[in-house]
């Protein structure tokens, strides 16, 4: 059990803390609480040179644009100028093509072709340069402009298959000797 003294030490200690309590609620409350009961008249404060510092223009819109009347349309903004379109280049990177070879078969044909000391290999349906491969048959091959048409230019270009001469039947190889086919 707790000894007398104990018990009398904490007795004192609760009434400390409430009469320090008791002493700020009897200053707080005896203090006036002030309560406002109409809104401030600020009709007097408001000074005409405020509306000096607004140019006049802005009055003269108004006046000059009333809010009401029949033709009255909303702003909208200046159509800005279309922008001029851009010439398109000819494309002339087939000009001077010269077909080497040709392998038509069907889905799967191919053009081996020499165009400004390259050679290229293209299969059908196959890009180079702006240009598809859409036909090879052994007479011709057949490129569609697909990038950067000119209306100039026609869209399709028809190579010719420049053939040679069949070799003959006998024919000397580089020895000098007859070989034969057979």
């Amino acid at each position: 059990m707790k000894s007398y003294k104990q018990i009398q030490q904490c007795a004192v200690y609760f009434l400390g803390v409430s009469a320090i309590l008791a002493v700020a609620t009897f200053i707080l409350l005896s203090r006036p609480i002030h309560v406002q009961k109409e809104a401030p008249n600020t009709a007097g404060s408001f000074s005409p040179d405020v509306l000096s510092r607004i140019p006049q223009v802005q009055y003269e819109k108004i006046v000059e644009r009333p809010l009401f009347w029949q033709g009255r349309t909303p702003y909208s903004e200046p159509e800005k100028p279309a922008p001029k379109p851009e010439k398109v280049k000819r494309n002339t990177k087939l000009d001077g093509a010269q077909i080497l070879g040709v392998m038509a078969a069907k889905e799967a044909s191919s053009v081996v072709f020499k165009v400004d000391e390259s050679v290229i290999r293209l299969q059908l349906n196959e890009y180079y340069e702006g240009w598809e491969l859409i036909e090879v048959t052994d007479k011709k091959v057949v490129f569609m402009l697909k990038q950067g048409n000119d209306a100039n230019q026609p869209p399709i270009k028809e190579i010719e298959v420049m053939q040679r001469e069949p070799l003959p039947r006998e024919w000397l190889g580089k020895q000098g000797q007859l070989l034969e086919n057979s």
